[in-house]
């Protein structure tokens, strides 16, 4: 059995066409880049898995986002991949999953825009859009796309465009302020902070 395969008899992926459902379908999938990056099977490595594994716990959600993180659309799954272990090397003051959440966070581009993602995620009410959100503050589509596509790890788009989270625990980071960090949101403030914006928008 190939070593990857026990990270999918641990997990089972979400249907999405922009999941994976273990380390051996993003190999298949990405076989271009990783040959061109010399690596083969098996990948990960012996000591990769095993450092998954521990650092798991027997938790589906810690194993669900770092499989989407790695299989993250135009990156290479080799460096996502050393990134998460790197990451997950560092001892830090923070759990596993907290730092997995800070990493995906800290490496998505247009920190301005995250945060405004971020509120139009967490707030109560109605859903989020990639095309208001653009249109409401003036930023570019490709780049507020840009910034929901590297939250795929964590956020996607249902079949109407909504912006959903995939596990609550991960709106449960943004709500505790001694977690989340600069990323803090929680649904109440994220919801002061987007009527503020419109309000403002609408003056100017």
């Amino acid at each position: 059995m190939p070593l990857s395969s026990l990270l999918s008899r641990t997990i089972s992926r979400r249907p999405s066409p922009k999941s994976h459902s273990s380390f051996d379908d993003i190999f298949d999938n990405r076989a271009h880049l990783m040959k061109a990056e010399k690596v083969r099977k098996p990948w990960p490595t012996l000591e990769q898995i095993n450092e998954l594994v521990k650092r798991a716990c027997g938790q589906y959600i810690f194993l669900d986002t770092i499989t989407c993180f790695v299989g993250a659309q135009c990156l290479s799954p080799v460096t996502q991949l050393d990134i998460v272990i790197g990451c997950l090397s560092d001892h830090s003051l923070f759990t596993d999953m907290d730092s997995i959440y800070r990493l995906i966070l800290e490496q998505c581009p247009y920190q301005d825009i995250l945060k405004v993602v971020i509120d139009n995620l967490v707030k109560p009410g109605h859903g989020a859009f990639v095309s208001p959100i653009a249109e409401i503050w003036q930023f570019s589509c490709a780049q507020v796309q840009l910034v929901v596509d590297s939250l795929a790890a964590v956020v996607m788009e249902d079949e109407g465009g909504d912006l959903k989270y995939h596990h609550l625990s991960f709106l449960e980071f943004l709500a505790d302020e001694e977690r989340a960090g600069k990323f803090f949101a929680p649904p109440a403030l994220a919801l002061e902070r987007f009527i503020g914006d419109v309000k403002k928008g609408e003056h100017q």
